[in-house]
């Protein structure tokens, strides 16, 4: 076997980390126990991963770190966009006087 595809492989799975996450997250709009800090250092390590890999010219580790920031990047969306409703808050909230 050639050991690109190895790499190739590996990209892939590793580029499909978070999708799991994505799902639970849209299907529930739940968010209260993602860890902001923690995203922000995964986007910013697969930023990083993929400067080098651009830089250095590895397709794999290219492949597999824009994939996985891509997918950050929508569960850090997800957490802006539905923070306050998993905090009971909702701007649809009537109250009455």
């Amino acid at each position: 076997m050639d050991i690109e595809i190895l790499g190739y492989i590996a990209a892939i799975l590793g580029g499909t980390l978070k999708l799991p996450q994505i799902y639970k997250t849209i299907k529930t709009k739940d968010v209260k126990a993602l860890s902001l800090n923690s995203l922000l250092l995964e986007a910013s390590c697969a930023a990083c991963w993929t400067a080098f890999a651009i830089e250095k010219k590895l397709n794999t580790v290219l492949l597999g770190n824009a994939l996985y920031g891509s997918q950050v990047l929508v569960i850090i969306f997800c957490y802006f966009k539905w923070r306050n409703k998993s905090s009971g808050e909702s701007s649809n909230t009537i109250v009455e006087v």
